[in-house]
């Protein structure tokens, strides 16, 4: 879990780096939304579950990086298959959530 998260914050962190003018960010992930709960939580320590911590980690990024807009997919279980059809066809989004 540490890793995931570590590795989802470091993804976006090095896309902000880049950033200069109104650029997007595909995030990908398996789990479904939690916006009616977590939908305006900034901090990740007051965020439970996969779900809301990945929903807290956005809404921080997209705080502190006002010019990056990350538009959040959901894919069903396990994504795989998904993920290898976008990734042949060259559409992959920039950051993808899963377990392996």
């Amino acid at each position: 879990m540490k890793r995931l998260l570590l590795g989802t914050a470091s993804a976006f962190m090095l896309s902000g780096m880049a950033a200069s003018a109104q650029t997007t960010i595909e995030l990908q992930r398996f789990f479904g939304a939690c916006d009616a709960e977590y939908g305006d939580v900034t901090d990740v320590s007051a965020a439970v579950g996969e779900c809301g911590i990945i929903t807290a980690l956005v809404n921080a990024f997209e705080a502190q990086n006002p010019d990056i807009d990350v538009n959040v997919t959901t894919v069903e279980w396990p994504g795989y298959d998904q993920l290898n059809a976008q990734l042949a066809s060259r559409a992959a989004p920039d950051v993808v959530s899963m377990h392996y």
